[in-house]
């Protein structure tokens, strides 16, 4: 709990803004939990089909091409994860709550090589550009 005389949420936030937090902080808690339990490739597809990100993406997408585009993006991140399928649960359960990204855990190799992956990505896409001019 609060210490004694620790600021209240409720007066800070409106009722159903802290609801919607409350629901999204126990989401993720559930995610957590799930990293225990699950291997890297099993959590993300959890998490995709949990939050309905594809129905997300298809709401939010100006167009059948760029919906496209993010669907794919989705499979290209659930291909990657599943080299991590041999690697054990997603988080070690000897790590503690504050260190769990340092640790060896399959899930933070896994966000490590996408991360990695990203920017190599990225930097190329910027050399192409000042290569075009």
């Amino acid at each position: 709990g609060l210490r004694p005389g620790a600021p209240q949420a409720e007066d800070h936030m409106s009722k159903r803004a802290l609801k919607s937090f409350v629901a999204f902080s126990t989401q993720m808690k559930d995610f957590r939990d799930k990293a225990f339990e699950m291997k890297v490739d099993e959590l993300l597809f959890h998490i995709i089909e949990t939050m309905n990100l594809m129905d997300h993406f298809d709401a939010i997408s100006k167009s059948k091409a760029e919906f496209e585009e993010r669907r794919e993006n989705v499979q290209e991140l659930r291909q990657a994860a599943k080299k991590y399928a041999t690697s054990g649960n997603a988080l070690l359960r000897d790590s503690s709550l504050n260190d769990i990204f340092d640790s060896d855990s399959a899930l933070a190799n896994f966000l490590d090589d996408v991360a990695l992956v990203s920017d190599v990505a990225e930097a190329n896409e910027g050399e192409e550009a000042s290569g075009d001019r």
